[in-house]
This record gives structure tokens, C-alpha cells and sequence, in this order.
């Protein structure tokens, strides 16, 4: 096991709720009991000890007496402040909001519904639109995955072209900020929605480039900023029922000029058996009313709302780049 929290559900729960208590940041000074820890942490030793106990089998943590336990370099990357943490994956993971729709696959088939919205009565974004720590808890996983693909999709295309790029939907500013820090004559704006903003200008700054870089707020649905030659889509339409894409499309392409481009960042669905994974996180897409798609059905999309499918380039990682061009 290379990851924490990879695993059948059980596993994961089990990562969660060490995580939630804090146990890997307890252990930084060195190994503890686990009655040491549930006093620490206001919970029941013997239960504590024995979720320990399977954690230290999977070899997440160390078990180097009966009841003394200490970090593995799996446990480490569990501490809320490390280097390569997944501490906020494994929060995201482990969270109800996170893997209850599913448990509702079943409706989600039978009727259409999305899971999520049949379980809360609001989309994933509307909910986290008014649930704060939710919402940080899920901007800081999707941050944390994307340091890992961030540099593989950059080696496959040439940002330095254009003078100005704004990327739509683009959480807390980890994709625009790399981009910006290896092209330091490109201006950059990031345009998402009102509660991202001020985790943006946190890291725009610490990155360097909040100089370079614009951070306005609104719905892609209703509008996105003007003046832009490239504007970026990352991880953003496979949310977006065609509806919606075909809006928030238009949007971009009547707020760039006729030489603007339009960059989408996705995963594909491939031909017959290739691309395992992108099919299986189609599935998790549902649950929450999105979708991946064929390169033929983001040519339709994109046609639809005023543009040609002009480039599909792919990465080393498992995402391709779509490079739409006004018609």
C-alpha cells in the first residue's frame, strides 16, 4: 500500500477517523500509548487502541510494543503540515457528504437523480456554497491532487503564447499560479465563485504571482470576465450537466475575440476496454450529477456553443487538453 488512504471503505473510515483526531501530528514527537492519545484526544482507549491496532497491520502506523505506537512514512503524509500531506484527502474521503451518495447508486440509476442531490436536496456546490468547513475540506483535497498533475499537463502545452489567460472554476489558484510562475511575462485571472476567493489570494501570494494575477468572483453559468485570449477550463466541465456546459461555453466564447482560445483539461472516455479508471470515476460523477465524456461528445459541446475542436493533446497523466478555437 503506496497510499493512506487507498482501500475498501472500511480502510478508509478507519484512515478518517485518525486523521480527524489528529493521532499522526500527535506522534510527531515521538511514539505514544494508545491511552496517551484517547486522553489527548477525548475518545475511548480500547476502541482507539484497536483501530490503531488495524491501522499499524496495514502498516499506516507502527506497532513497536503492545500498546505503543508511532508514524510510518504512510502515517507521516497523514500529518496536517507535511510536505506531500493527504490529510484533506483523507478528510474528503472519509467525510458523509463525501461517500454516502454511494449507498444511493441504486436510485441514481433507477430514476436519473443524482445521488447527491437526492440525499441533500441541493447540489454538491450549492452545499458547499453554505457549509464553510466543507467546503475548505474539499478545495484543499482537489489542491492536493492537483499538485501531482499539474506538472505533467504543463509539459504538454505552451502557455507562453498568450499575454493574458483566465481560468474559470479554478478553486484556490494551485493551476493558474504554476502556470504564471514558469511564464513571468503572462497576466492571469482567476474567476470562481465568491467563497474561493480569499484562499486564493493566500496562495497567488505565497506562489508569487499575486502581482500578475486577477481573483474575481461570480457564476460561469451567468457570466465569466472579459479580456482574456486563453481561457482555461480545468476539471470543471466533467461537474456540469450539457445545459450548463453550453452556457458557461458561450459565456467564454462571447468574452474572448475571434483569436481567443479555449483550453478544457479532462479526462476522456476511451474506446472499448482502455481507460479503466476514467470509466469508474464517470460512475463517481454521476453521483454528484456530473459526467466524463467522449472526445466526440466535447466536439458536440463545443460546437454548440461557437467553437471547433481544433487540438486534443494528450499528458502524462491520465488528463487530456482540448483546444477549441472560435468559428
Amino acid at each position: 500500500m503506496e497510499n493512506p488512504i487507498e482501500g475498501n471503505s472500511l480502510h478508509i473510515q478507519l484512515v478518517y477517523v485518525a486523521v480527524k483526531l489528529g493521532i499522526a501530528d500527535l506522534l510527531k514527537e515521538g511514539p505514544k500509548t494508545s491511552t496517551q492519545l484517547a486522553t489527548a484526544v477525548n475518545a475511548h482507549p480500547q476502541s482507539l487502541f484497536r483501530v490503531l491496532r488495524a491501522l499499524s497491520a496495514l502498516g499506516i502506523f507502527s506497532q513497536t510494543e503492545e500498546d505503543l505506537f508511532d508514524l510510518t512514512p504512510l502515517s507521516e503524509r497523514l500529518q496536517k503540515d507535511a510536505p506531500n500531506t493527504m490529510y484533506y484527502m483523507a478528510l474528503w474521503e472519509g467525510e458523509g457528504w463525501s461517500w454516502k451518495p454511494t449507498g444511493e447508486l441504486l436510485h441514481n440509476v433507477k430514476t436519473g437523480e443524482a445521488a447527491f442531490n437526492h440525499l441533500f436536496g441541493k447540489t454538491l456546490f450549492e452545499y458547499l456554497g453554505t457549509n464553510t468547513q466543507d467546503s475548505e475540506v474539499f478545495n484543499e483535497a482537489m489542491d492536493q491532487v492537483s499538485r501531482k498533475t499539474h506538472p505533467l499537463i504543463l509539459e504538454a502545452y505552451d502557455f507562453s503564447k498568450f499575454k493574458k489567460i483566465i481560468e474559470i472554476g479554478g478553486g484556490r489558484g494551485r493551476f493558474i499560479a504554476s502556470i504564471l510562475k514558469i511564464n513571468p511575462e503572462l497576466q492571469g485571472e482567476l474567476f470562481d465563485l465568491p467563497a474561493v476567493g480569499e484562499g486564493a489570494q493566500h496562495l497567488l501570494e505565497q506562489e508569487g504571482v499575486k502581482q500578475r494575477c486577477k481573483v474575481t468572483s461570480g457564476n460561469a453559468v451567468e457570466f465569466v470576465p472579459a479580456g482574456g485570449d486563453a481561457y482555461i477550463l480545468i476539471n470543471f466541465i466533467h461537474g456540469c450537466n450539457d445545459e450548463d456546459i453550453i452556457r458557461i461555453l458561450k459565456n467564454c466564447r462571447n468574452a474572448m475575440s475571434n483569436k481567443g482560445r479555449l483550453i478544457l483539461i479532462e479526462r476522456l472516455i476511451l474506446p472499448g476496454t482502455d481507460g479503466v479508471q476514467t470509466k469508474v470515476f464517470d460512475i463517481e460523477m454521476m453521483l454528484y450529477g456530473g459526467q466524463q465524456r467522449t472526445e466526440i461528445e466535447y466536439k458536440k459541446l463545443l460546437e454548440k456553443a461557437g467553437f471547433t475542436l481544433a487540438k486534443v493533446i494528450p499528458t502524462k497523466a491520465e488528463h487530456y487538453i482540448l483546444e477549441g478555437h472560435p468559428h
